[in-house]
């Protein structure tokens, strides 16, 4: 038959703190290949990173740009508009003129 092991708490501690301790060194190598390879990845997106911001900032110079762009030709818009309409008052206020002459 089996005999009972009878261990007290003091064995019992120094038994699991052996195991424990042969668990951390067996998993101490294997968090440092993991490490390893999280800094690889870790690089790599540090340098995707990099590229977002440059092209971020490229993206938001050449938004500037275009709204610039926007912005004059909708005042050259306006200045034109402005123009026709100056044009077609006078028009229009010539012809008011000579029906009302045509009428007398």
């Amino acid at each position: 038959m089996l005999q009972r092991l009878r261990m007290t708490v003091a064995q019992l501690k120094k038994h699991m703190d052996s195991r424990f301790a042969r668990l951390n060194r067996r998993l101490a190598g294997k968090f440092r290949q993991i490490d390893a390879r999280f800094q690889g990845v870790d690089a790599r997106f540090e340098s995707i990173d990099a590229r977002f911001d440059r092209l971020t900032g490229e993206m938001n110079r050449r938004f500037d740009s275009l709204n610039d762009k926007l912005d004059s030709m909708g005042r050259r818009f306006d200045a034109k508009n402005d123009n026709y309409d100056r044009i077609v008052h006078n028009h229009e206020h010539r012809l008011e003129d000579l029906e009302a002459a045509a009428r007398r």
